[in-house]
């Protein structure tokens, strides 16, 4: 539990841009809207002319408030990750009832964009699983007239976290790029192989 210090993660992004690095994300395996930081390093990046700054959310602490402060602040793009079409099974497969939450976070996105001309991409993923593949035409039908794009994703196994599903499911036989395009960076300042 906690938080990346806002000087050890200024300096990693200042650091990066640097080096070379053009985009970067602030998620790596973890929910953005915890942090309440997050607007200022959107800032701080923007700042020092990265060209591309994203983050990956559940949505459910994306409020209205913190999505215009992160629009605000610099944001080129933000996925959200809803991977249910229904209320009963997006329990199921997130642990809590924040459909509807999660919904009106992303239609907010959508009318904030448009109400301030901003050209922030708006996606969602649905990994697909045995247990919600019947509910992505649902989803599909709620989201797709107030989101740029909605990724539907076979599940895979991520590092052998998932027993039952083939390590390849989603690459085709093709080797793990990410450690070779990427830097994934803990909150403690640690470099990650894999996000």
């Amino acid at each position: 539990k906690g938080f990346a210090e806002t000087p050890m993660m200024e300096g990693i992004v200042s650091e990066a841009r640097s080096l070379g690095a053009e985009v970067i994300s602030f998620h790596s395996g973890a929910e953005p809207f915890v942090s309440p930081d997050l607007e200022h390093f959107i800032e701080y990046a923007k700042s020092l002319s990265y060209s591309y700054i994203y983050v990956t959310t559940n949505g459910s602490l994306a409020t209205p408030e913190r999505l215009s402060k992160a629009f605000d602040a610099g944001l080129d793009s933000i996925k959200f990750s809803v991977n249910a079409g229904t209320q009963e099974v997006y329990e199921q497969i997130h642990g809590r009832n924040h459909f509807e939450r999660v919904l009106s976070h992303i239609r907010f996105a959508t009318r904030y964009r448009e109400e301030k001309g901003l050209a922030v991409y708006i996606g969602v993923s649905f990994v697909e699983t045995r247990e919600n593949a019947h509910t992505f035409d649902s989803l599909k039908a709620l989201l797709e007239d107030d989101v740029d794009e909605i990724v539907h994703y076979p599940v895979a196994n991520q590092s052998g976290q998932m027993p039952g599903i083939s390590e390849l499911s989603i690459m085709d036989g093709a080797p793990c790029s990410l450690p070779f395009k990427r830097l994934h960076v803990s909150r403690e300042g640690y470099v990650r192989l894999c996000c």
